[in-house]
């Protein structure tokens, strides 16, 4: 198996063709969503004049508004599949302990008011939920579950001192310190190790989810507000590599051709444009449109 620094230096001594491979990704994460827009529109796009070079330098924002919101919805599902996880967990150890000569109803606390008996079953009743939610040993800053059990009941034989001289109270305070638990700090620790065990699985079938499912469906559903007339949202925001832009015609001389005469005042989305044609979507006769690019002006109407 291939290790991260291998990758590393494969990649460093590889620039080109990692460039190359970039692209090519990028170029189909892009095409695909523009592919199926321009399709329910009835053209392709490169008759809408949307070529390898034009989606690649015209996407840029796409590209990091993309990149925004898929870290945002990554970093949220994995907290929240990490919360579920957690949850889950102390539901089973919370019917596990439930039992008649259930330690649960008596798990008040691990301090000096118990007996050394009790305090010894609670020990093993918190290293059972240790067991399950190890984060626990990482939260309290130890290694091991045995060194957090020392410091437990080191921290009870202090607590039942009469009197403490300055050091050991000071070494209190630090077990203390140390043995302190935060729900934020515990959801973010397991947060953490859900997302390194499971990041790299989750965020590749995420990503794939997204490029060929979400942008895909997006782009659809886009392309079905303008065949009803409207524009879609996100239009006028530039975030797509499409488009469809509602514009007015009129033709470039009087003499005009008869069937450029018949599209002036009507509303018309602009959908591409190559060398030899403008390409029109016309909502009200549900119908594409392809018109000389020599004789006609195009105008935006916002």
């Amino acid at each position: 198996m291939i290790n991260r620094a291998e990758a590393i230096d494969w990649i460093k001594g590889s620039g080109l063709l990692v460039l190359t491979i970039l692209g090519i990704f990028l170029y189909i994460v892009l095409s695909v969503p523009a592919t199926v827009f321009y399709a329910r529109l009835g053209v392709t796009p490169d008759e809408a004049g949307l070529s390898y070079t034009s989606l690649l330098s015209g996407s840029t924002i796409e590209i990091l508004v993309i990149l925004a919101v898929l870290t945002i919805t990554f970093l949220s599902l994995s907290f929240t599949l990490a919360f579920l996880s957690l949850y889950l967990r102390v539901i089973l150890i919370i019917s596990s302990a439930v039992k008649p000569n259930s330690l649960w109803r008596k798990y008040n606390s691990l301090g000096a008011e118990v007996d050394d008996q009790e305090f010894d079953q609670q020990l093993r009743f918190l290293e059972e939920i240790a067991t399950r939610v190890p984060e626990i040993i990482e939260m309290a800053h130890f290694d091991t579950f045995a060194e957090l059990e020392i410091g437990m009941r080191r921290t009870r034989e202090l607590e039942g001192l009469g009197v403490r001289t300055a050091e050991e109270s000071a070494e209190l305070d630090v077990l203390d310190r140390k043995s302190e638990l935060s729900l934020n700090h515990l959801f973010s620790l397991i947060t953490k190790r859900w997302i390194k065990r499971w990041g790299r699985l989750l965020a590749g079938i995420y990503l794939l989810t997204t490029i060929f499912v979400g942008l895909p469906t997006l782009a659809f559903v886009q392309a079905g507000e303008v065949l009803g007339g409207k524009e879609y949202v996100g239009t006028q925001l530039g975030l797509f590599n499409y488009r469809a832009e509602l514009v007015g015609v009129s033709p470039i001389s009087q003499a005009g051709e008869q069937g450029i005469q018949s599209l002036v005042g009507k509303p018309l989305f602009l959908i591409g444009q190559n060398t030899q044609h403008v390409i029109l979507y016309s909502p009200a006769t549900h119908s594409t449109i392809r018109v000389p690019t020599t004789s006609v002006i195009v105008t935006s109407v916002r």
